[in-house]
């Protein structure tokens, strides 16, 4: 009896092992890219590039340090937009860390059927909540909020 238990015992842990990877391994798993991000990537860009170079041309630097706050699937596709839309600006994309460069990093989310984007650059952040419009558009769905020292 106690051998058949032991029996029994030893191939649950096993299959209870194997539902575990499958569950780890769906965590590590790149998320799909955001159709609504996907969708209005040009607008988005354009908000995020126009940020960023107001902040270059107050800080008198055409070079910009360019990256993202957190790593995401969307940055797959945002990310050369806003290189050649800043550069498109006047701006140069640094390939060394310069002290002069503007340091400038940015995330977006979708959050329920709104998108989120925040943008830091050097010593200000700014955070605006937009609203999905016709045309893959995107509209303010709150005011620009910047903070200093974020």
């Amino acid at each position: 009896m106690l051998k058949r238990f032991s029996i029994l015992f030893a191939f649950t842990m096993t299959l209870g092992g194997c539902a575990s990877i499958d569950a780890v391994k769906q965590n590590f798993t790149k998320s799909e890219i955001s159709s609504a991000i996907n969708e209005r990537s040009d607008y988005i860009s354009t908000a995020i590039a126009d940020w960023i170079s107001e902040e270059a041309d107050s800080s008198h630097t055409k070079n910009i340090d360019f990256s993202q706050m957190k790593t995401s699937s969307n940055d797959d596709i945002l990310k050369p937009i806003i290189m050649v839309k800043l550069q498109n600006n006047g701006l140069n994309i640094a390939t060394n860390n310069d002290a002069s460069n503007l340091k400038a990093q940015y995330v977006v989310s979708e959050i329920d059927d709104k998108i989120l984007i925040r943008i830091r650059a050097n010593t200000h952040e700014a955070t605006r909540l937009f609203t999905k419009g016709d045309g893959n558009s995107i509209i303010p769905a709150s005011p620009l909020t910047i903070r200093a020292n974020p």
